[in-house]
């Protein structure tokens, strides 16, 4: 058997057995080297890079069954030239006349429109029309992937971020191709699953972190770029260390924590996660990924000011995790927001950022949450004679009634936008956070506030204020939850003011997380926990 014919690649379909079971064969065993042997494969590296690209687990103590399985896929993949059960040989043809230009111009199907917008995107790269074409005959006959499968989790609902988008980044890289495409097989059926395992069969030598395959779905095309490069750098044996356009310098243990990490986040996320846990080994899961996941962290403007509020958010561990994204919003307001000031005659004159020389030395945590707590207060409780107003979001609101048990009441709940920095005011007033600070942002839509809210039917008159919700309106996701105080949906520990909140309002929040749910399905929305 050929190491050619044993290079179909797949993807690692993780597993997790028990180290006690008796069928157990140790990786340094005489079987292992025979199994090694039997595959056509010399070291232990090029398994589990095998195991990778086929589909199964790079877990090196495994059961004979399992070793069997391998096998048997091995000798499947070497010898068989069947298609995948989805293949249509009328879909390939269409898919060829599509890429020679035959329908340039033409009324085309839904699929037909999709491939020619691929095609399209790859019409500035030498041979990537060609690349692409063979990449979509293969998938069409052996994968799953020609379809509107959302690609990598965190990223929204956008265009690009679908499983079959990212066939045509990959065609753009076809001249550092390590295998051709012809060779690819993949043992399991899930999209995004066949997908890393293309990319791996494509372009790895060496294994890529699972966060770099955000890479390939990525919105913005200079951030793709620039990740896409970091994957291939990677791919090819490199430290992320010397990564091209780095945000900012990671240590040796940061850059070792990213290069083994198999968190699905995105990369920007992800190279904070792996700096926040090189500072502080303790740190837990949670409260790093309240950290690192905020806007204003992970991003690449200001990076170096971020990593010492980072410093300082580590080194005071007991401030509530549920103050880390107000805190952090505060201190951008404070030093890098340009203000919009209502002026007498109707106009709005830009001044300067309110302390734009603030700095985090020698700040004492206590005064810095007062602070905070201040400026939503101001925030909530200001009232300006000038109204701005803009344009709503693509999104629809959301109204429910139901029987509900926890409630105890038939209740009826709604999601509506506000449009309005008087109505971003009074949501502030009545929930006691800082959504007016969202005003400018609302402006350029870019977000969009929605505040849900329950009445219990025929006992209530006006509608009572649960959640605050902040949707990127770019990137399709959720990037706040809030109730009063700053209040999470599934929070359990309380801070002084959050205790001023009442048992029927707490229930009321924890029923909230269902309904924002179904309202995210609805919208296909994404979701960035805090």
């Amino acid at each position: 058997m050929s190491n050619t014919a044993l290079s179909t690649s797949g993807l690692v379909a993780r597993r997790t057995f028990e180290r006690s079971d008796p069928d157990r064969l140790s990786p340094a065993s005489e079987d292992f080297k025979a199994h090694l042997s039997a595959l056509g494969l010399i070291s232990l590296s090029a398994y589990k890079l095998w195991c990778r690209r086929s589909g199964f687990s790079m877990d090196r103590d495994k059961s004979q069954a399992e070793r069997d399985s391998e096998l048997a896929f091995a000798r499947a993949a070497a010898a068989s030239t069947d298609h995948d059960r989805s293949h249509a040989p009328r879909r390939a043809d269409y898919i060829k006349r599509i890429a020679a230009g035959e329908f340039d111009g033409k009324p085309v199907t839904e699929f037909g429109s999709r491939v020619r917008k691929l095609f399209a995107e790859v019409d500035d790269v030498d041979g990537g029309r060609q690349a692409l074409l063979r990449l979509l005959l293969q998938v069409e006959k052996y994968g799953n992937l020609l379809n509107n499968t959302i690609g990598y989790r965190g990223l929204g609902s956008t265009y690009r971020n679908q499983v079959f988008s990212g066939l045509a980044q990959l065609a753009r890289h076809h001249q550092d191709w390590v295998h051709s495409p012809e060779e690819w097989r993949c043992a399991t059926r899930k999209p995004m699953l066949q997908f890393r395992s293309l990319a791996a069969h494509l372009l790895e030598r060496y294994s890529v972190p699972s966060s770099l395959m955000a890479a390939w779905f990525e919105s913005d095309p200079k951030e793709a770029a620039v990740q896409q490069r970091w994957y291939k750098h990677i791919a090819a044996g490199q430290n992320i260390r010397t990564g091209h356009d780095l945000p900012f310098r990671l240590t040796k243990r940061a850059a070792h924590l990213f290069m083994t990490s198999r968190h699905w986040v995105t990369p920007l996320v992800m190279l904070r996660l792996a700096q926040i846990n090189a500072m502080e080994r303790h740190v837990s899961a949670m409260r790093a990924h309240a950290i690192a996941s905020h806007d204003r962290i992970h991003g690449r403007i200001n990076a170096d000011f971020w990593t010492a509020i980072i410093h300082f958010l580590l080194n005071n561990p007991m401030l509530e995790r549920s103050y880390i994204a107000p805190l952090v919003d505060f201190i951008h307001y404070t030093k890098f927001e340009k203000r919009r000031v209502p002026q007498p005659d109707g106009s709005v004159r830009i001044e300067s950022p309110l302390h734009p020389n603030f700095s985090i030395k020698g700040r004492s945590i206590d005064k810095l949450v007062r602070l905070v707590d201040d400026w939503h207060e101001q925030l909530s409780g200001e009232e300006y004679d000038y109204v701005e107003e803009w344009q709503p979001s693509s999104l629809n609101k959301f109204e429910l009634t139901e029987d509900n048990e926890e409630l105890k009441a038939r209740t009826q709940w709604t999601i509506q936008e506000l449009c309005t920095s008087a109505l971003l005011q009074l949501e502030g007033r009545m929930m006691h956070h800082c959504v007016g600070s969202y005003a400018k942002k609302c402006m350029a839509g870019e977000m969009s506030i929605w505040s849900l809210r329950s009445r219990k039917d025929e006992e209530e008159a006006e509608q009572f204020h649960v959640l605050t919700i902040a949707v990127d309106n770019k990137k399709r996701k959720v990037t706040q939850a809030r109730g009063k105080f700053n209040l999470q949906p599934h929070g359990s520990r309380l801070s002084r003011k959050q205790r001023q909140t009442d048992s029927n309002y707490r229930v009321a929040l924890r029923e909230s997380a269902r309904i924002l749910a179904l309202w995210r399905k609805r919208e296909g929305l994404g979701y960035s926990s805090e």
